[in-house]
């Protein structure tokens, strides 16, 4: 295992980044077990109208039929497809959500003691306002918003909550940090008091959150594992966690017509790839990490207001099966290196999202229906070259990717390998 150093430096720049644009280090929430918020109404404000996706119908003993056999030293299929999708979806033009300026500050800023600084930055729309806030004592940026993202991190001084959440996004680390319940917080909570602050936000059109419990043995394992400087390179002394510091790692989609948009950033190559025809695929989320007596931070990005433009209709003429076959005969012809001494991929999960495309000449949001293939696979970065080696350099050694059929074309994109 090969350790990665954690600065107070690297730490501001990552918050400066996820201020003035919207989003994290890395923009990849993993899969997660799935807590369902039905029947979870806010305290204090408006029940949330949450559009979950499909329920997947689970049936222990069926197993894919797939027409294309996999080759098992390739690739295993450990997921039950989805029977219950929609046979046409609307196609959409989505526009960013804007929040009404001080609804924000009201919920993030109650001391304004502790907001030395205002400033306003423009990067890409030179018409929009983005609204950022700075402790002058600590140098630390407090919370910014602008059209389509909102975040707000800890004043309290953890800001292992934001490295940690960096950590598990960057190298998905949902295997990691694999529980599921806190003693004393129940997820159910945790969510209500989530769906309770996008309500508050303004923000009505969320799936079903995906949930993480984030203990303090296993954020104590975790810390211990990197190696932690101060600006001056000097050691920077890291507490270890009580209980009273666990937490619920959140991820809200954007959901339209029951169907959620992708979480995920892509890029989209055709054919092989090798000719430079890449497009950006951007994902849509938000996180949240909840704390037993407070929200602690709020990350976003690319929130989508529900008032999308619905352009036309797409017909589901792929099914999951026929994706899952596309899947399986790109593994079975897959080359994996050696040196990266991979087992095989295993599948799973199936779903079917809006995935993004954004034309950046015109700033166009367009949302079309794609089955989105959760894969991972166990690798060995020790026998890696030092070029490949920092992208495997996690604690658990585990790969998880996702890779992309249209759901109307079955025009393939493969992320893994």
């Amino acid at each position: 295992m090969f350790n990665r150093k954690h600065t107070t430096a690297f730490t501001a720049i990552l918050m400066a980044a996820a201020l003035l644009t919207g989003c994290q280090e890395n923009t990849e929430p993993m899969i997660g077990g799935a807590v369902s918020n039905e029947n979870l109404a806010p305290a204090a404000a408006p029940e949330v109208p949450v559009s979950s996706a499909p329920e997947t119908i689970i049936d222990d003993e069926a197993a894919p039929l797939s027409a294309v056999a996999p080759d098992p030293s390739k690739i295993i299929i450990d997921c039950t497809l989805p029977d219950n999708y929609p046979s046409q979806v609307p196609l959409l033009k989505a526009g960013l959500q804007k929040f009404e300026v001080g609804v924000p500050e009201k919920l993030f800023l109650d001391d304004a003691g502790l907001v030395l600084d205002k400033d306003y930055y423009v990067y890409d729309h030179p018409e929009e306002d983005h609204h950022v806030y700075v402790d002058k004592a600590s140098d630390l940026l407090l919370m910014g918003y602008g059209d389509g993202h909102v975040s707000n991190y800890d004043r309290l001084g953890n800001y292992q909550y934001v490295s940690i959440r960096s950590a598990f996004d960057c190298y998905k680390m949902t295997n990691f940090f694999s529980d599921t319940a806190l003693e004393g917080f129940t997820a159910e909570d945790a969510i209500s008091r989530g769906n309770e602050l996008l309500a508050q936000l303004g923000i009505t059109n969320t799936g079903t959150p995906k949930v993480w419990a984030i203990t303090a043995d296993k954020a104590n394992e975790y810390i211990a594992s990197q190696t932690w400087e101060n600006k001056d390179g000097t050691p920077q002394n890291v507490n270890e966690w009580t209980a009273d510091d666990e937490v619920y790692f959140l991820t809200y989609p954007i959901a339209f017509n029951s169907v959620p948009v992708s979480t995920q950033f892509v890029n989209r190559g055709y054919g092989d790839g090798r000719d430079g025809s890449f497009t950006w695929n951007s994902g849509s989320y938000i996180e949240l990490t909840v704390g037993k007596d407070r929200i602690a931070t709020v990350q976003s990005y690319q929130i989508f207001s529900e008032d999308a433009e619905i352009t036309g209709t797409a017909d589901i003429t792929i099914t999951p099966q026929q994706a899952l076959d596309t899947i399986i005969e790109h593994y079975n012809n897959s080359y994996f290196r050696e040196d990266f001494d991979v087992t095989p991929v295993t599948v799973n999960s199936c779903s079917l999202v809006y995935l993004v495309d954004h034309n950046f000449d015109t700033d166009e949001y367009t949302l079309r229906p794609v089955w989105e293939i959760g894969v991972e696979w166990k690798h060995n970065a020790v026998n890696c070259s030092e070029t490949y080696r920092h992208l495997y350099e996690d604690i658990q050694n585990i790969g998880v990717e996702f890779d992309y059929v249209d759901a109307v074309t079955g025009e393939a994109h493969f992320d893994a390998f």
